[in-house]
């Protein structure tokens, strides 16, 4: 479902790309940050062309699944090497879940803005998450190597 990134109908000014200076040396996890850009692009872009146009919800529906099952694998990978901030890590992915879900749902009731998706994406997800926290782990895993 998900378009290249640098294909934007209307909105070029959107560009989200991944850095390979984020690149965690794990593989499946780096596909999914990935993904994960280039959906905030997708959506972004899909909601500036027509806020309510219906693949938005689609995807919407893919972000849900993707965000879920890439905490569940870095989760997974944290535990397994004995990541010391796991714990604090496995809290901030239930605390993101959970503002997506409310996102979400403002956005089924026709009360989510631009400024709350975009702030979710670029702020709360890439900058916040994959940026900082993520970040936070990867450099572990550089000290251990």
């Amino acid at each position: 479902m998900s378009q290249n990134i640098d294909e934007g109908p209307k909105d070029p000014w959107i560009k989200i790309n991944f850095d390979n200076s984020l690149l965690s040396g794990i593989p499946h996890i780096d596909e999914e940050h990935k993904k994960l850009y280039q959906l905030a692009a997708d959506i972004l872009r899909a909601y500036l062309n027509n806020p309510r146009d219906k693949n938005i919800e689609e995807f919407l529906l893919e972000l849900r699944t993707t965000l879920s099952e890439h905490f569940e694998h870095e989760e997974v990978e944290m535990a397994q090497r004995g990541f010391p901030e796991f714990i604090e890590h496995q809290e901030s992915h239930s605390t993101l879940m959970t503002h997506f879900l409310r996102l979400h749902a403002s956005y089924t009731h026709n009360l989510m803005s631009f400024s709350d998706l975009y702030t979710f994406l670029t702020k709360e997800v890439i900058q916040d998450h994959i940026i900082k926290y993520d970040l936070i782990f990867h450099q572990f895993l550089d000290q251990k190597a």
